[in-house]
Order: structure tokens, then sequence, then C-alpha cells
């Protein structure tokens, strides 16, 4: 028995109060995120619960600990005149211009400029 996907969800929650927070998921895409996080060894999240039904699994529960889970806002979009793009065309030339120079003599390639 598979859900749809229309129906597939995740749900992340924490007690205020709590350092944890408890993922729910239905989502297959998302089981196979969190159960590589689960697996590794050195990894915070823990696999607690899984749901199954006619031998399918249907849904999971992990939990890891609260600071893992951030909000982002939405990217920021630039409008650049015809003058700043210039400007900023011409400084990565000088930028790669330098960066050449520096290979050319020898220089770490991770060096700082």
């Amino acid at each position: 028995m598979n859900i749809p996907i229309a129906e597939q969800e995740t749900t992340i929650s924490w007690y205020r109060t709590d350092d944890t927070v408890c993922v729910y998921t239905s989502d297959r895409t998302m089981m196979t995120r969190l159960d590589k996080l689960a697996d590794d060894p050195g990894s915070p999240w823990t696999r607690v619960w899984t749901e199954q039904s006619y031998g399918d699994i249907i849904s999971k529960r992990y939990t890891a600990p609260r600071n893992l889970i951030s909000f982002r806002r939405a990217p920021l979009s630039r409008v650049l005149t015809d003058e700043q793009r210039a400007e900023a065309a011409e400084r990565l030339k000088s930028y790669r211009e330098l960066r050449k120079n520096q290979t050319e003599q020898g220089a770490d390639d991770n060096s700082p400029i």
C-alpha cells in the first residue's frame, strides 16, 4: 500500500522547552535523505519509529537536536544597471588575471589573495 504523492507529507515539531525535534514523514524522498543522516555513525539524527502496512514502509519518525533545523529567507534578487554589470565584469577579469599570475609563479592554488 503506497501513499499517493499528493498526500505524502513531512512534519517537523518540537516543544519550546525541548532541545530535540521530531520529524515525521511519509515522503519517500525525505525518508531516503533522513535515513542517510540516521545511518551515518557521527550524525546526531536517530530513526525512532517505522510504520509498515502490508510489508511496505509508509512512514518514519526521526529525532535530532533542535539546532539542526533552520529557516531561511528567500534569496535576494538584484537588479544591476549596465554600468554596475560592467564594473563587476572588470573586477572578475582582474581577479582571474591575478590568480593566473599566481599559479604561473608557482604559488599555492589555495592561498588567499
